[in-house]
């Protein structure tokens, strides 16, 4: 047995555990091979592993809540923003409860609309890839930041925030079904943004 110290400031979600096998002298990395002698390196992959949240705090509530629903396992329960004219950026933190544990990984897109266009875009797993949704326990809330670049030239212009989720693989949105959402709909406009 190896026992690993995980240190208190280790921010929560999804790691990987490496193996490897080094000589004590030149610190050189022994190969190693799999079970018919082919070479896979010098580091084996062991399972991931979700590192929890250490610190006691509860996840701050959201300053605006919602409650819309992503599919039939996602809730958002809320948002904050922040606009930072001068730097050219949108934060958006979004609050996500899980129903029930989610089946796939599903991708969060956070779009700025002006006239209708698509303007700038981020799109990324939860976390930064940190809590895929996979990896989502039933009644947690997790708190998903992204920073959106805005291009330059938009001042006096107004921009809708509409954010969503969808499968990698396929493109696939999830419906959204509550607060704001239309009949039908797969994505839900936060607000509308005026650009200083």
């Amino acid at each position: 047995w190896l026992d690993l110290i995980v240190p208190e400031a280790l921010r929560p979600g999804l790691y990987r555990i490496e193996l490897g096998v080094f000589e004590a002298g030149s610190q050189a990395r022994v190969p190693l091979f799999d079970a018919a002698g082919r070479p896979i390196g010098d580091t084996l992959l062991i399972q991931p592993l979700r590192a929890p949240d250490l610190s006691a705090a509860e996840p701050a509530a959201p300053g605006i809540p919602l409650a819309v629903a992503l599919g039939d396992r996602i809730v958002l329960a809320g948002y904050d923003l922040e606009l930072a004219p001068d730097r050219g950026t949108l934060d958006v933190r979004l609050h996500w409860q899980a129903k029930a544990p989610p089946q796939e990984d599903y991708t969060v897109f956070v779009h700025l609309v002006s006239e209708g266009k698509v303007v700038a875009q981020r799109d990324a797993q939860p976390a930064s890839g940190r809590l895929p949704t996979s990896v989502w326990r039933s009644g947690e809330t997790i708190v998903d930041e992204h920073r959106v670049q805005i291009p330059a030239g938009l001042s006096g212009s107004t921009l809708d925030v509409i954010v969503g989720m969808y499968e990698l693989s396929s493109g696939k949105r999830l419906p959204v079904q509550g607060d704001g959402a239309l009949p039908g709909a797969d994505s839900v406009t936060l607000t509308r943004l005026a650009v200083p």
